[in-house]
């Protein structure tokens, strides 16, 4: 197996766990694809606090060891920006992390929260 193969198949890995994960704990996890724009999060995820507000948060899955692309770090400034909550991960304690601050904070801490924990991730 070439070494692009096994960075892909294990930031395939990560992204399976994050969605299994999200799954089990009554989320979504959804593929996000927009033609035509580039360097968006691979995923947007959604759940419910303990109060039954929506939280959401859009993810970058990274193989570990690596970082998003100058692009891709833009595209997380700008969502974050626009208010939204948007981190990117790199191995599977991270997906443990973020689904520890989905079930800790309140949907209206989440964004300020997850730029917080997830600074220069």
């Amino acid at each position: 197996m070439t070494q692009s193969k096994q960075k892909y198949t294990r930031e395939r890995t990560i992204e399976s766990y994050l969605v299994r994960k999200v799954e089990q704990a009554g989320g979504l996890c959804l593929k996000y694809y927009n033609p035509g724009q580039r360097g968006y999060p691979d995923r947007i995820c959604m759940m419910r606090d303990r109060q039954g507000a929506a939280l959401s948060v859009w993810v970058e899955v990274k193989a570990p060891g690596r970082r998003p692309t100058p692009l891709q770090i833009c595209r997380l400034a700008e969502l974050r920006a626009q208010g939204q909550a948007a981190c990117w991960i790199s191995d599977e304690s991270e997906v443990d992390e973020l689904l520890g601050v989905f079930r800790s904070y309140p949907a209206t801490e989440l964004p300020s929260v997850v730029s917080s924990c997830f600074r220069g991730r």
